[in-house]
């Protein structure tokens, strides 16, 4: 009888551990992180450019004190749906100002909803030259969105 009620509880134990991996996965369900890599204007290879700050207007600074920056991301603000990113070095200051299409979509009760968003466009910047390799942003650090030419 023990060795009946052991096994009844493990195989219930069991079903309740499976059961819970089927609870939907709430902490990355927004796609607002684009990847931002400088280039050399002359021959396309990655760039390395030393920046004093880089910094998102309205949030705290993504760079902060004097670094060498190949590439970064930026969470963009999913409540609106524009972004101006400021770029300071001791000799210039440039900035870079992205545009986007914000969707809500609910996803159920327990995570709420989403922001998906799309349609990336780059409308001003300071730069030598900026393309957009991505239109759609992504959900980590891997995103690669945008490339920034510089002349260094």
């Amino acid at each position: 009888m023990r060795f009946l009620s052991r096994l009844v509880l493990g195989l219930f134990s069991s079903l309740l551990a499976i059961s819970c991996l089927e609870e939907p996965e709430c902490v990355r369900i927004n796609n607002n992180v684009a990847g931002i890599t400088f280039r050399n204007l002359i021959d396309g290879s990655n760039q390395a450019v030393l920046w004093d700050e880089i910094s998102m207007v309205g949030t705290d600074s993504i760079v902060s004190g004097r670094a060498s920056v190949t590439s970064f991301v930026l969470s963009l603000d999913y409540f609106n749906n524009q972004t101006t990113v400021k770029f300071r070095n001791q000799e210039l200051i440039d900035s870079l100002v992205l545009a986007y299409r914000v969707q809500a979509q609910f996803i159920s009760e327990e995570c709420g909803e989403r922001y998906f968003l799309s349609d990336l466009k780059l409308i001003t910047h300071t730069f030598d030259s900026v393309r957009i390799v991505s239109a759609v942003p992504g959900k980590d650090t891997k995103a690669k969105n945008i490339e920034i030419y510089v002349n260094e």
